[in-house]
């Protein structure tokens, strides 16, 4: 029930960005979480607020019980041909005492009550898909995570060494012009990423973009460790963490 009305409205009280509740851009997932919207309502209210200029997120999560190959594909290249949009993607967890929580006990996915709350709700199959196309997408999708697939690149116009800050870090000034609104930003930070892409938000639209860690912090980046590090990221999401040794070590590095 958005329209240009409330988005200009949204816009004139000086907001920065709103949520919209999407969860999923397939009509039968959205019919079995009882979202009571459509995919076609969904794609009207991004762009009108896209034409207004009011940065809108949301969430897509996958996961739910009428899930299949077919519905997460639908979701997924929608989220990855709207990279305009500030669209996180993942996956749903069972917090009790939601519906599926309670379809998890019901149907013995959930061995021990106490242990899965402590071990912070560890992600579960409860889709229609078999657990090996389940860890198949789980492993795509933390992959396009990691990597930012679905982000545009904002271009380095420029990046230098300015000071040493008190902690030892360099700290770089650096230019980028963002790949959505064409407008160039100024920023003064030191290396905050170890992966081959870092975020930052655009200081005009307020749209995040991703920029080459490398390009940026030239003299601190090390490739080989970023390299390494996306792949270990990738590797604990998807296999790893659903034993608890390995969320246990992860807990104590953090």
């Amino acid at each position: 029930n958005v329209n240009e009305a409330i988005f200009k409205e949204l816009k004139e009280s000086g907001i920065l960005q709103i949520g919209l509740g999407v969860e999923s851009m397939s009509d039968k997932i959205l019919k079995s979480m009882k979202k009571k919207i459509n995919t076609s309502q969904i794609e009207s209210a991004f762009k009108t607020a896209h034409e207004v200029g009011v940065c809108v997120g949301a969430n897509i999560i996958l996961g739910d019980l009428e899930e299949t190959e077919e519905t997460v594909k639908e979701s997924v290249d929608w989220w990855l041909a709207h990279p305009q949009y500030e669209i996180s993607l993942g996956f749903i967890l069972a917090v009790p005492d939601a519906p599926i929580y309670r379809y998890a006990l019901v149907n013995n996915l959930i061995k021990d009550k106490l242990q899965f709350i402590k071990e912070r709700f560890p992600l579960i199959n409860l889709t229609k898909m078999t657990d090996k196309q389940f860890r198949r997408v789980v492993k795509d999708v933390n992959y396009m995570n990691s990597s930012q697939k679905n982000r545009l690149e904002g271009k380095v116009l420029s990046s230098k060494v300015s000071s040493v800050g008190d902690n030892g870090k360099k700290i770089y000034d650096y230019q980028v012009k963002c790949p959505l609104c064409q407008k160039t930003s100024d920023y003064r930070y030191f290396q905050f990423s170890l992966k081959p892409y870092s975020i930052i938000g655009c200081k005009h639209c307020y749209k995040r973009i991703k920029v080459s860690t490398k390009k940026i912090f030239y003299q601190d980046y090390n490739s080989f460790r970023g390299f390494v590090l996306q792949i270990m990221t990738v590797v604990y999401f998807t296999f790893l963490k659903r034993f608890s040794f390995f969320r246990r070590i992860r807990n104590m590095l953090r």
